[in-house]
């Protein structure tokens, strides 16, 4: 199965649509498509991750692999993740760049021009299931997160990776989904810099297990700095720059202008809503890496995304933890 029903419904109308216009978008409609089921056909060619079965004298089993996962620091990088994790991930970019070549087709026409935010949406739930895929990669290949914790994480992804091609939420957290689109419609005010009127607009849309998670780190302040990172677009270094400018004035507020000048860049809080849905896992990479990097060298501030520390809540509720 290359796309999902709502896909392959919505798709139908659009591809019909585009085969009339003059050109050769119709044979590159047609060339992406092969190329996408070829890649299809290579992904269900494997067999499940899940079975048991032997490599010379080696037994492989679920277990194994998971073992041999959450052994492995860096994990997205290793040569010990299965072929058709790759091959399943090159599918998903493939796609998402085939999704955004026929909205940028349609947006042409007047007639087709109404199914792009519909599109749109189902790019941003491809583009949510890659993003849902490497915070599980960072928590299965992180130093410092508990084993227990790390073979949850795995179990996930196996079962992500087993079921790459199916009708499903493609192992991805209702409750990440429901946050990142919370994120997308807000727009940051900053003004005092405390991020609660920012908290409050995202808490409205996002499953109610997310108050259970602020309540159970209400105490921890670096999961509070990375929720800080992730509704503000500013990184725990340059908040806490800002904060010391705005104590040093006696600033009660503070504006989006004043902050481009104290951090010395420009849009650093673009409308999510407008920009390429591809923007939002540039987003999550940069926090990420960030907060790598504090791990790394003991500094300070979040060693984690506010996606990874709300997975692991959510993973050790499961796994009694």
């Amino acid at each position: 199965m290359v796309f999902y029903q709502e896909e392959e419904e919505l798709l139908d109308k659009l591809i019909d649509g585009l085969s009339r216009r003059k050109g050769q978008v119709s044979e590159q409609i047609e060339v992406q498509i092969k190329n996408l089921r070829s890649l299809a056909e290579a992904v269900s060619s494997y067999p499940s991750l899940k079975e048991t079965g032997k490599l010379g004298k080696m037994l492989r089993s679920e277990e194994t692999l998971i073992r041999k996962l959450t052994s492995q620091n860096h994990i997205e990088n290793s040569l010990y993740l299965p072929t058709q994790v790759d091959l399943g991930k090159s599918f998903l970019r493939a796609k998402i760049n085939f999704l955004l070549m026929i909205k940028y087709h349609a947006e042409i026409g007047i007639r087709l021009k109404k199914y792009s935010s519909r599109l749109l949406e189902i790019i941003t739930f491809n583009i949510f299931s890659l993003m849902s895929e490497e915070i599980l990669l960072s928590i299965v290949g992180s130093k410092d997160t508990l084993q227990e914790l790390k073979e949850g994480a795995a179990r996930k992804l196996l079962n992500m990776w087993d079921h790459r091609l199916e009708p499903v939420e493609n192992g991805s957290v209702p409750i990440l989904n429901s946050m990142w689109r919370a994120r997308q419609r807000l727009c940051p005010t900053f003004g005092s810099m405390m991020g609660m009127s920012e908290i409050y607009q995202i808490s409205r849309f996002v499953d109610p297990v997310w108050f259970e998670f602020l309540s159970a780190n209400e105490e921890d302040d670096e999961v509070f700095m990375a929720l800080e990172e992730f509704i503000f677009n500013l990184s725990s270094e340059e908040i806490l720059i800002i904060r010391k400018e705005m104590t040093e004035r006696k600033m009660s507020s503070i504006s989006s202008k004043k902050i481009e000048s104290i951090v010395g860049r420009k849009h650093f809080c673009p409308d999510f809503q407008k920009v390429d849905p591809r923007e939002l896992l540039r987003y999550y990479r940069e926090r990420s890496l960030a907060a790598s990097k504090r791990a790394e060298h003991k500094w300070a501030g979040p060693k984690k995304t506010i996606e990874e520390y709300l997975l692991l809540f959510l993973i050790g509720k499961e796994e009694g933890i």
